[in-house]
């Protein structure tokens, strides 16, 4: 089991990744009528979306949310 600590560093380096990729993200979108560019920014957004379910399902109810909503106020 992970301390509160791990469990604060596991969720900050998603957090981290996750800001990359929603730029990532952003810039596939934007290629316009690039069909591979589309189909990479729908992988890489469920890819994300998984993350987090089990991020908030390893952690306990609600701890996971806290720890990025800390994070993301913190504008880091």
């Amino acid at each position: 089991m992970l301390d509160k600590n791990q469990r604060t560093a596991a969720v900050v380096n998603f957090l981290q990744g996750r800001a990359k990729l929603n730029l990532a993200l952003e810039l596939a979108r934007n290629k316009g009528g690039d069909e591979e560019a589309r189909v990479l920014a729908d992988d890489l957004q469920e890819v994300t979306e998984r993350m987090e379910t089990y991020l908030s399902g390893r952690f306990g109810e609600g701890q996971y949310e806290r720890i990025a909503r800390r994070w993301e106020d913190n504008g880091t």
